[in-house]
């Protein structure tokens, strides 16, 4: 009775020490999955920094490239408002306008 006991009690640790090995192995695979997701987040965070840097770079070049055809615009109507009848002044009264055109249709 003794020794079924003892090879009872040896298959129990027997048992336990299989269950320890699996969960140890379990333990590994997950550690390893740990590092390797870590690394991916590590990676996607880089590259993330690279995109918001190539952004903020072509924001501002293209800010700069607005406000440089805003001036070119606002230059060709000052043009434009100067170059005779080509741009009639809206806020003129009409009856000033009247008396410029007919001033000038006179002078010919």
């Amino acid at each position: 009775s003794r020794v079924s006991e003892r090879n009872e009690f040896c298959k129990e640790i027997e048992t336990m020490r299989d269950v320890l090995r699996e969960l140890r192995s379990d333990t590994a695979d997950k550690e390893t999955n740990l590092r390797e997701a870590h690394d991916k987040i590590k990676n996607l965070e880089e590259d993330l920094c690279k995109h918001l840097t190539t952004i903020d770079y072509l924001n501002t070049e293209l800010t700069s490239r607005i406000s440089e055809r805003n001036g070119l615009l606002a230059e060709t109507i000052e043009d434009q408002k100067f170059d005779g009848e080509a741009f009639d002044n809206p806020s003129e009264p009409q009856e000033v306008r009247k008396e410029m055109k007919s001033a000038g249709s006179e002078s010919l």
